[in-house]
């Protein structure tokens, strides 16, 4: 195999691997604006809880993060609603009033502006997926130009 077609396919696999990265970024975006859009109704909350998530890899052992529980009344009915994020250390305090946004088809889903972990998210797999489409590839034609 020719330094040429290894190059290319280094190139190939870089870039599908950012493509992959860019995708997961732009569908949680899109997740997190499509839940921002669906809560409408401003809804006064106090965080009754921070719950313990606890997570383990090989290389850090054990972590421990803290995902808010809010209750709030919508429409005359009492809510306790855990968000999908958490985060250490703990964003809210136990007793802690903040606003959320309730969708008003289905009031247990909740969007809470003070919560940024989603957009993060989106933003940080969005710019790692952009380089490794683009740097590769400017490293390949700088290669070429050189090499060839």
């Amino acid at each position: 195999m020719s330094s040429k077609t290894i190059l290319n396919i280094i190139t190939l696999g870089l870039v599908l691997f950012g493509l992959i990265f860019f995708i997961v970024g732009a569908v949680l975006g899109a997740v997190e604006n499509k839940k921002q859009k669906r809560c409408t109704e401003e809804v006064a909350a106090v965080v009754i809880e921070n719950r313990t998530v606890r997570s383990t890899s090989r290389n850090h052992g054990q972590s421990i993060t803290y995902s808010p529980v809010f209750r709030y009344t919508y429409n005359g009915t009492d809510y306790e609603t855990q968000t999908g994020y958490s985060s250490s250390p703990a964003v809210f305090s136990v007793g802690e009033k903040t606003t959320l946004f309730v969708d008003p088809d289905s009031p247990k889903t909740i969007y809470c502006p003070r919560l940024k972990v989603g957009k993060i998210l989106s933003v940080i797999f969005s710019i790692i997926g952009a380089a490794f489409i683009i740097v590769p590839v400017i490293v390949n034609l700088v290669v070429r130009k050189r090499l060839y």
